[in-house]
């Protein structure tokens, strides 16, 4: 007997509305999905337990249309649209998309979607080691997105860790020589010239380290809800009777 689409199981669950950003873009959702997606939504919308709630909608207003859609075709459909790696151009683009996202995933405690975000960070490595895009292609995220997510992510973040990891592995260490390199440093937070150091120091003290980027991204992955110091999460201890 054939399987039932997951989507047409949805046929008799209740449809929430999201309402995103200063113009209120509304997106329609069924509840289920969204709720087994992320606390925060399961907490706001039912109190921790993800019953009906026909016609209940969220304002989202600090967020953008783009993400959200995003993040509406992953509940769906485990995907979501990017930008291309055509050229560099579009490359950083689609970096800056992902950078948007993971800020969202954060925001509202979506560990799977944030482990989805490292795959796609990965993408140019999996296809550069199936012989399907040359290392010309490969282009390091600029500091303008190093700056924005160091401002936007925890200590913890595996976002973070992937970029100062590139930085490590794949910037030629002439770049480091270059009087560019210190003002590019100078605008970007602190902690990331720390980091920065302190994983150069380890691979220039193990010269047969290898590559994190021939390891599994795997180890890149994280629990959300672990990374509590981060301010841009939301509180869920009201759902949880903390």
């Amino acid at each position: 007997m054939a399987q039932i689409s997951p989507i047409l199981q949805l046929g008799n669950c209740p449809i929430i509305s999201l309402l995103v950003g200063p113009t209120r873009t509304t997106f329609h959702v069924h509840l289920k999905p969204i709720c087994d997606a992320s606390p925060f939504f399961e907490c706001t919308l039912r109190g921790g337990k993800c019953r009906d709630a026909p016609g209940a909608s969220i304002e989202l207003w600090e967020d953008d249309v783009e993400t959200v859609d995003r993040f509406v075709s992953w509940i769906y459909s485990g995907r979501f649209a990017l930008s291309t790696f055509s050229t560099e151009e579009n490359t950083h683009k689609r970096f800056h998309e992902l950078a948007q996202l993971n800020i969202f995933a954060k925001k509202y405690t979506i560990t799977a979607l944030a482990n989805d975000i490292i795959d796609r960070l990965w993408d140019p490595w999996d296809l550069y080691f199936k012989n399907l895009l040359s290392s010309r292609n490969i282009f390091c995220p600029r500091i303008s997105l190093v700056r924005h997510v160091y401002e936007t992510t925890s200590p913890k973040s595996a976002f973070r860790r992937l970029l100062v990891d590139w930085y490590t592995w794949e910037i030629p260490l002439k770049w480091f020589d270059d009087e560019r390199t210190r003002e590019e440093l100078g605008d970007v937070s602190q902690d990331f010239a720390v980091d920065l150091a302190v994983a150069l120091a380890r691979r220039m003290a193990d010269p047969d380290r290898q590559s994190p980027f021939a390891l599994q991204k795997k180890e890149y992955y994280g629990d959300l809800e672990e990374e509590s110091e981060d301010d841009e999460a939301v509180d869920l201890t009201s759902c949880r009777g903390d």
